[in-house]
């Protein structure tokens, strides 16, 4: 197991303030936003609905970014869920003119039958994402008006399919020598 520790100083802040009450550190070092507000955003883009639940909130995902400001870089995110990386990308170019570029990670894990996001047509995860990436950069471009004609919305969806491969599995004790040739 892990864990994560950060440094507590004894006469300052991590931002080098003087601390006038040495009393109790900070529980976390990210106080805002709270989780709550990518439940609001979803709801903002989904027509008061919420297709999946917890959604990172894009200020969360805008910190991280800004820690390396990168305005041509390229975002990647691993378990994407319903895109909230992908939104902020597209948030940040249009705020900075920036040229980031975002890939999303997801497994089209099925969603609940019993689900909103199931009622609604989604049938994994990937579909909500996508769907996600479509409204937010409408909804961005709406806000910008004309202000911003290069802003670039448009994505690719690579889609993985069965293989034609044997599927192969071995236990450490069938492995020879020989057979790894």
């Amino acid at each position: 197991a892990y864990t994560i520790k950060y440094k507590v100083y004894q006469l300052v802040d991590n931002e080098g303030n003087i601390r006038e009450n040495s009393g109790r550190a900070f529980m976390n070092l990210i106080t805002e936003p709270i989780n709550q507000v990518g439940n609001s955003e979803m709801k903002a883009i989904f027509e008061n609905k919420t297709p999946f639940s917890n959604p990172k909130p894009v200020g969360l995902i805008q910190f991280l970014i800004n820690i390396l400001k990168p305005k041509n870089g390229i975002i990647l995110d691993f378990f994407s869920g319903s895109s909230t990386t992908a939104h902020t990308v597209m948030k940040l170019n249009a705020e900075d003119g920036g040229n980031r570029k975002f890939i999303m990670v997801q497994l089209p894990e099925k969603t609940d039958e019993k689900s909103e996001a199931y009622k609604a047509g989604y049938k994994n995860i990937c579909e909500i994402g996508k769907e996600r990436i479509r409204r937010a950069g409408r909804k961005i471009n709406e806000e910008l008006g004309v202000r911003n004609v290069k802003l670039d919305i448009g994505f690719r969806v690579l889609k993985l399919d069965s293989s034609n491969m044997e599927d192969v599995y071995y236990t450490p004790q069938e492995f020879s020598v020989g057979s790894l040739f």
